[in-house]
């Protein structure tokens, strides 16, 4: 990324400058909506997250120390979270550089309005990110420690 102390605001600058030159006026464009970067945090030596722009939302990988010179854009890579494997498609955006992303909804013609479309992507990520229970164990006895219905609880 061009500026890797501002990627939410990098994103958002460049996918508005998207919208206007390229994305004006396309029938699947949602004008309910805006461009948002939503809840980027660490991940893999970089940065995970959602991008949300009037015709998409997908998560987006942004690379760390790793420059990702590896994946031509258009190549597909899967990439294991917590809650399972996710196939990422590399890419490459003036100003942003290298990324990755997982198509969530495209278009984003469902959405009445930016909060409830920000209120999924921040919902997408916290599942992403959610350590299923092993089978026969419910959240809360993994949470608490108790396995088995007898009241044990893990050492």
């Amino acid at each position: 990324m061009n500026d890797p102390g501002e990627p939410e605001a990098t994103l958002e600058r460049v996918y508005r400058q998207i919208l206007k030159e390229r994305m004006a006026g396309l029938p699947f464009v949602n004008p309910a909506l805006t461009v948002s970067a939503i809840g980027f945090r660490p991940w893999n030596d970089g940065l995970i997250g959602v991008m949300l722009t009037p015709w998409f939302m997908n998560l987006m990988a942004l690379p760390g120390s790793d420059d990702w010179q590896d994946a031509a854009p258009g190549q597909q890579l899967t990439y294991r979270f917590p809650a399972g494997d996710f196939r990422f498609t590399a890419g490459d955006e003036p100003g942003i550089g290298r990324y990755r992303m997982c198509s969530l909804y495209s278009p984003v013609l469902q959405f009445a309005d930016q909060t409830t479309a920000e209120a999924v992507a921040e919902q997408i990520l916290l599942e992403l990110m959610r350590v299923p229970a092993p089978p026969g164990i419910s959240r809360r006895q993994l949470l608490s420690g108790r396995f088995g219905g007898h009241g044990e609880t893990a050492a």
